[in-house]
């Protein structure tokens, strides 16, 4: 059997869950007809955000790639997003947040690993752990850490048995009550991303035949283009065991998390 196009992936899931910092390198195949006339390159992607189910790992950019052709058009704003579960990758692409939020829909567009001779996972065990809903009462590390001006990002297991991992935008800690309030950096992603990877599977090799074959040369040609439900990234997490998301926030009633983890950088 002939090994998949990326690397470096079987204890992604377990890297993550630790703390660790997500980068993915990667190196284009040139023979790609796609990329018929263009320049070879390398490049490398910061991935903070990531959806986690058992070992299956879905870690996407942030919202700020700029899709356009030089001197003709403007194509909204994008992101990308990769896989362990499979030998794919997917392009998420929505102009404005308002659109995602009225709509609760974003458009996909899902391609072939293969278009890439090289796929690697990168992560860095930067972050440390500051507290942990398991294990943690005592809220002076998270403190010092606010004071000391470091970043931060939540691992939070929700009911369903699902992780969330996201960078914070907004830490707070309240002394009455000695209360933490962790919000989450805000955008939208593909709500299949949080289910098992072999619906989608399925659905993509009946409808474009190869494309999870990355060393097939019409299957890495192919780009199956669809529209899926939004989820959002913003979490309002509060060390009481409770949270809302974004679709919750005009409600009053607070969600119960299983599990939450507050890892803090310089």
């Amino acid at each position: 059997m002939r090994q998949p196009k990326q690397t470096n992936s079987d204890a992604l899931a377990a890297d993550l869950l630790s703390g660790a910092d997500l980068t993915l390198f990667l190196r284009p195949d040139d023979t790609i007809e796609a990329r018929s006339g263009t320049e070879t390159y390398i490049e490398s992607l910061k991935l903070p955000h990531a959806v986690i189910r058992g070992e299956q790992v879905w870690a996407f950019q942030e919202h700020h790639c700029v899709q356009h052709t030089r001197g003709q058009s403007f194509d909204g704003f994008s992101f990308f997003a990769y896989t362990n579960a499979a030998d794919i990758f997917a392009n998420v692409v929505y102009t404005h947040r308002f659109d995602a939020m009225q709509t609760r829909k974003v458009n996909v567009q899902v391609m072939s690993s293969g278009r890439y001779a090289e796929l690697r996972w990168v992560t860095r065990p930067t972050p440390r752990k500051v507290w942990d809903s398991d294990t943690d009462t005592d809220s002076r590390p998270v403190i010092d850490a606010i004071r000391e001006g470091m970043r931060f990002k939540i691992a939070l297991l929700d009911q369903g048995g699902t992780w969330h991992i996201h960078p914070v935008h907004y830490p707070f800690h309240y002394p009455e009550g000695d209360r933490l309030h962790f919000q989450t950096h805000a955008q939208f992603y593909p709500a299949m991303m949080q289910t098992p990877i072999e619906p989608l599977a399925t659905a993509l090799e009946n409808g474009f035949p190869g494309i999870l074959d990355p060393y097939d040369p019409e299957g890495r040609e192919k780009i199956a283009r669809f529209e899926d439900a939004a989820a959002s990234t913003y979490i309002s997490a509060f060390n009481d065991g409770t949270y809302y998301t974004f679709f919750d926030m005009l409600g009053s009633d607070n969600a119960q998390y299983r599990r939450l983890k507050i890892f803090a950088s310089e």
